[in-house]
């Protein structure tokens, strides 16, 4: 039985179209002879190796033709095939999209019915429920906060409700329920509207009392702060009062010390002033005395005096010196070799009057300053002279 190539597997067509049972054999000699050579080792395998190669090129080269020309008959097949399918469908394809067309059309209609019905059931459905909110469900949550009187009102009115049939139709069971729970849920609210009614009355009557209780206790504060204040009045006034005393007094004791300071200041430059006379007649002693003594060196050395007298004369620098630093009564009672009773006179006439009061021994530093100043040299000279003259006594009485 010869089967019809359309009635072949795409396999089986090919195969015949290429010949494969023509070429197969012929096909698997060659590739068996090219896998004898496996290496080259000379010329001669060379050229058994170019050969083998170029016969196995050729019959590629035939298998290659014989199946592009057997994709170009199934090409010109294949399109040939196409255009007859579009023709064909063509035929019906206007009538088959116009009866979708149509079956659409009916379709989108039967959709919109059924969304309008449904809106509308949904229209009344939700009014229905809104209806049950309005009386029933949120009355409660209207009155959580509200007076007691406020919720037993509400609470008359809906007992007295009825459900209707009219008005809640196949949600008649809904309202029911809603009314049922709306009735409990006010009985629960009324009871917390009395219990918070009444601790309100308790917390008012409470914070009454705290009230008068704050008040009395401020009217306590501000008179206790009233006193506080007038006590700390008086103190500032007791202790303004005793400031002022303690001022008086600093600055009577401030004026007695600058009183004290200024007669202290007045005693000193009085004492001041006496030294500087005392200075002044010891100095103009001393100038008599150093004429005398000059005078008399003259007459000596005129008259050639003895060795005696001599001695006797040369002291009246020291024994000035000497009388300078003695108190007063002792100044009056030195005598002072080589002057006579006239120069003694004036002497005495140059010492002030012989009361204490008037006359106080000056301290040494005194002693030096004026010394400093009648012989125009600095105090520490003087100090020198002194100090020698002090260590000369101690040798002489030695």
């Amino acid at each position: 039985m010869i089967v019809p190539n359309s009635q072949l597997a795409p396999v089986d067509r090919a195969a015949i179209a290429l010949g494969a049972s023509k070429h197969e054999q012929r096909l698997l000699m060659l590739a068996k002879s090219a896998g004898e050579i496996v290496a080259i080792a000379n010329k001669a395998g060379y050229e058994q190796c170019h050969a083998q190669r170029v016969s196995l090129k050729f019959a590629r080269v035939d298998i290659e033709k014989l199946g592009k020309a057997a994709r170009e008959d199934a090409t010109k097949f294949s399109k040939a095939v196409i255009a007859e399918e579009r023709r064909l469908i063509g035929i019906i394809e206007p009538e088959e999209t116009r009866l979708k067309a149509l079956q659409d059309d009916w379709e989108a209609a039967q959709a919109a019915e059924r969304a309008e019905a449904e809106r509308v059931e949904v229209v009344r459905r939700d009014g229905i429920k809104a209806l049950i909110v309005q009386r029933f469900t949120g009355v409660p949550t209207a009155l959580l906060t509200a007076s007691a009187s406020a919720v037993q009102e509400a609470l008359n009115a809906m007992n007295a409700q009825a459900i209707d049939a009219d008005d809640y139709q196949d949600m008649t069971f809904d309202a029911e329920n809603a009314k049922t729970l709306a009735v409990t849920q006010l009985n629960s609210i009324y009871t917390s509207a009395v219990d918070r009614e009444m601790a309100e009355a308790d917390r008012l009557a409470r914070a009454e009392a705290d009230r008068i209780k704050a008040e009395a206790a401020a009217a306590e504060a501000r008179a206790e702060a009233e006193r506080l204040r007038e006590r700390l009045k008086a103190e500032r006034d007791q202790r303004a009062v005793e400031d002022a005393a303690r001022r008086a007094k600093e600055e009577a004791d401030a004026a007695l010390a600058l009183s004290a300071q200024v007669e202290l200041a007045a005693d000193r430059k009085r004492q001041e002033e006496l030294s500087a006379a005392n200075a002044k007649s010891a100095k103009d002693a001393l100038d008599a005395a150093e004429a005398r003594i000059k005078k008399m060196e003259e007459d000596q050395e005129a008259e050639r005096v003895p060795p005696v007298v001599a001695a006797e004369t040369l002291e009246p620098e020291k024994l000035a010196l000497e009388w300078v630093n003695q108190p007063n009564e002792a100044a009056q009672e030195l005598v002072i070799p080589a002057i006579d009773a006239e120069e003694e006179a004036a002497l005495v006439e140059l010492e002030p009057a012989p009361a204490a009061a008037l006359f106080v021994r000056p301290s040494d530093a005194e002693i030096i300053a004026v010394l400093a100043a009648a012989f125009d040299a600095d105090e520490s000279a003087v100090t020198a002279w002194l100090r020698d003259m002090n260590l000369n006594k101690t040798k002489e009485a030695s």
